[in-house]
């Protein structure tokens, strides 16, 4: 509210000893006073409301079950992300790595993307590419990178290029088994459980030479002190 206050005087005029009227006009003042609109002055200015988005999930076979804040700077990564998912889908895997990379360089720990980079980068072979994003979903999400890590074991074990199978270890006690398969997964792919009436053996699929599976018993045998062995896929 913007209040004006004048004062204005009065003309008045007189008359001089030659017996001329002269008229005197004083100075005005104006002030103009303004008050600020709020009637509350305990009343305090709301933040901007954040914006919750999600990609939209018709377009994607399979989406984390999480979601992610985008600040009105990022609403550009959903774009991006659904671009990914279509070019995925159309086969285009290389220029959907770059379009889910884009969404990273936006929101770095968006696991969405980060499940559906690794899934492109499985379909050009590039295993180990996908492997890190398995482990960087791992700090994010660890229901979703298990997810990942069964979609890609399963993808895996029905590859009919793949040659042998390696066997870590067979164990009557399911807990022994699950501690020694997790111990796996933070260094390799396609590390499962097979269930027997006896033993659970855990296996890793997706070898497919001698020579591979000869370089991962040395390895493995090394890092956990164990004695895996290799047997060829009838």
């Amino acid at each position: 509210m913007v209040i004006l206050c004048g004062y204005i005087a009065s003309m008045f005029a007189f008359q001089t000893a030659e017996g001329k009227k002269s008229v005197i006009i004083p100075n005005a003042a104006l002030i103009i006073h303004s008050k600020p609109l709020v009637e509350n002055p305990d009343e305090k200015i709301a933040p901007p409301e954040v914006v919750k988005l999600k990609p939209d999930e018709r377009y994607a076979p399979k989406v984390i079950k999480q979601e992610t804040v985008f600040l009105y700077e990022n609403i550009a990564a959903v774009d991006y992300f659904n671009l990914g998912i279509s070019l995925r889908n159309e086969g285009m895997y290389e220029q959907a790595i770059e379009a889910f990379n884009k969404v990273l360089t936006i929101t770095p720990h968006y696991g969405d993307a980060h499940y559906n980079l690794a899934l492109a980068h499985l379909a050009l072979g590039n295993g180990n590419a996908a492997f890190q994003e398995y482990q960087i979903l791992r700090g994010i999400d660890a229901a979703a990178a298990e997810d990942l890590y069964n979609d890609i074991t399963d993808s895996a074990r029905s590859d009919m290029d793949n040659k042998f199978i390696m066997q870590v270890g067979a164990f009557r006690n399911n807990t022994y088994a699950e501690a020694m398969i997790e111990k796996i997964k933070t260094k390799y792919l396609h590390a499962y459980i097979e269930k027997t009436d006896r033993f659970k053996k855990v296996r890793i699929c997706g070898i497919k030479s001698k020579e591979q599976g000869e370089r991962m018993m040395l390895e493995i045998g090394n890092e956990f002190n164990i004695k895996p062995y290799l047997f060829k896929l009838k």
